[in-house]
C-alpha cells in the first residue's frame, strides 16, 4: 500500500499555504521572519539575485537554442565553396571592381589586400551577384 501523498493532495497543500500567506500582512511576516532569526533585508536581497540568476540563466538556454537553429540552418543553406585557384580569384576580383567603379574598396593600413581579404572580397561580390556563377569557370 502506497502512503505518498497525491499529486493533488500537494496542490490543496501548495494552494492553502498560499491562501495562507496572502492573508497574513507584511507587519506579521516581517515579525516571524524575525522571530525565526532571518533579517528581511539579506532575505529580500538572496530572493532578488536567485530570480536574477534563473531570469538570466533561462535567457542563456533560448539563446543557446537560438544560435544552434541559425547555425544548422545556415550549414543546410549555404553549401561549400568552390572557389577558383587564388591568383585567378584576383583577377576575378580585380576586373569586377575594374567593370564596376561603384564598388568601393579599402586597403588595409593604406597598403595592399591580403590574400585572406580578397578571399573574402571575392565570396561578398559572389553573395552580392557583382560575380555570377560560370564567370570563374567554378
Amino acid at each position: 500500500m502506497n502512503n505518498t501523498p497525491s499529486k493533488t493532495e500537494f496542490d490543496l497543500l501548495r494552494d492553502a499555504a498560499f491562501d495562507d500567506l496572502d492573508a497574513t500582512s507584511d507587519a506579521q511576516l516581517l515579525c516571524e521572519l524575525q522571530e525565526d532569526g532571518f533579517d528581511a533585508n539579506s532575505l529580500a536581497r538572496e530572493m532578488k539575485q536567485a530570480m536574477h540568476d534563473a531570469v538570466s540563466a533561462a535567457l542563456r538556454t533560448k539563446m543557446t537554442i537560438a544560435r544552434s537553429a541559425v547555425q544548422a540552418k545556415s550549414k543546410k543553406s549555404s553549401p561549400a565553396r568552390i572557389r577558383p585557384a587564388l591568383e585567378a580569384l584576383k583577377k576575378i576580383v580585380q576586373d569586377t571592381l575594374r567593370a564596376n567603379p561603384g564598388v568601393g574598396l579599402a586597403f588595409r593600413n593604406g597598403t595592399r589586400q591580403t590574400d585572406e581579404d580578397y578571399i573574402t572580397l571575392y565570396d561578398d561580390l559572389m553573395e552580392t551577384g557583382a560575380i555570377e556563377r560560370g564567370e570563374d569557370g567554378v
